[in-house]
């Protein structure tokens, strides 16, 4: 576990948010291409990785939060993954 100010997650975010932003990346390349104005060129990677490790520490503060009902978006959007099959 890592502790940052008041919160505590386990260490295994940081290289699954890495992991993850690679998927994601490759998943949403038709979105941020050089041809659009969402173009992200070498920061895509650190962008992505850094939002879903955000996504990572607020479910799991969330679910360590008894008593508070909520719903998270999925990390990976399911019809994005279906096309890569």
């Amino acid at each position: 576990m890592i502790k940052w100010k008041k919160t505590t997650y386990p260490s295994t975010f940081i290289k699954l948010s890495d992991e993850l932003a690679k998927v994601r990346s490759m998943l949403s390349a038709d979105v941020y291409n050089k041809n659009t104005e969402k173009y992200r060129g070498k920061q895509e990677h650190s962008i992505s990785q850094l939002g879903i490790f955000a996504e990572l520490i607020a479910r799991h503060l969330m679910e360590n939060n008894n008593g508070i009902k909520y719903k998270a978006a999925l990390l990976l959007e399911e019809d994005q993954l279906l096309r890569l099959i």
